[in-house]
């Protein structure tokens, strides 16, 4: 069975919901009138002992203070999706207010979290690693990752969906999700752009947005990722040796935006080019088992 509980603060909006809803009869639906974070003994008395997935859509910044919420989340059976907003919170997030910035503090851990940015990596991904840090440690997860969804008409971030689970296949359906839904948003961002285009100069185009190549900067994103995830791994195994390939794997799909096949495609290139040894690796298995051990080159 199938059970979902809606959360809407505005009393429009959940009139709105309600009505939405009412006539649902494929799988059991409610909707609570209030705020997030104040109904969260309703949410957890709704859930029970079920499996739950708690999806945080917020308009801005604020309703979903961890100190508040870490009760639900830390619940066994438990995972998370989190809209974090960046680029309506990265508008705000240097605002000289400080009731602005007391509002955005308890995302990242309290007043002073600027302290806590990671400086060796670029502003946006510290921010977003700060953030998942926060929600990994309030909901005592074992994994948190990203996705991020660019605008659809410029080459910036909109928002990152944000993930928490407990079980390392979450990392593996996660990212192989995470890879359709790049190439839908590869189609749909250079329609909307050729729209734009369009509507500017009044002319329409020769080739449709799907016949064009694509832009270099949907390209060199995706070769960052792949480029990134290598150094680490190299990194990692210089720093401890030898790795079981099941733990470096989860390592990479939990930072970088790549999925499991093309991690053991990544492996076998390495070890091609001696950069690494995967011990164990023999015929008929032709990608590594994570019981596999893998070091550095000679």
């Amino acid at each position: 069975r199938v059970k979902c509980l809606f959360v809407e603060k505005d009393l429009q909006a959940f009139q709105k919901l309600s009505e939405a809803t009412s006539g649902i009869k494929e799988l059991t639906v409610s909707a609570v009138h209030g705020e997030f974070e104040n109904v969260i003994p309703e949410v957890m008395r709704y859930i029970g002992n079920a499996f739950a997935l708690v999806f945080i859509d917020p308009t801005g910044w604020t309703g979903y203070d961890f100190s508040k919420i870490g009760i639900l989340l830390t619940r066994p059976r438990c995972e998370v999706l989190v809209n974090f907003m960046f680029d309506h919170i990265n508008r705000f997030i240097d605002h000289p207010d400080q009731i602005v910035q007391e509002s955005i503090a308890p995302l990242f851990g309290g007043l002073g979290w600027q302290s806590k940015i990671n400086s060796d990596i670029p502003r946006e991904d510290a921010i977003v690693e700060l953030f998942r840090d926060g929600l990994k440690s309030a909901g005592h997860f074992n994994h948190v990752l990203s996705a991020t969804i660019l605008k659809s008409t410029a080459d910036r971030s909109h928002f990152h969906l944000v993930y928490g689970t407990r079980h390392p296949t979450g990392l593996e359906v996660f990212r192989n999700v995470e890879k359709k839904a790049m190439n839908e948003q590869k189609t749909v961002r250079e329609d909307a752009k050729q729209k734009k285009r369009v509507s500017k100069s009044g002319q329409s185009e020769l080739f449709r947005a799907s016949e064009l190549p694509s832009q270099p900067s949907e390209t060199s994103v995706r070769e960052c990722q792949f480029k990134m995830a290598r150094k680490y791994a190299e990194q990692h195994l210089s720093r401890f040796q030898q790795v079981r390939f099941g733990i470096l794997r989860n390592l990479l799909l939990e930072r970088f935006s790549i999925c499991a096949p093309e991690i053991n495609q990544l492996f076998l290139k390495m070890q091609k080019e001696g950069v690494i040894n995967i011990e164990g690796l023999k015929p008929p298995h032709r990608v590594p088992k994570p019981e596999n051990l893998i070091s550095l080159g000679t």
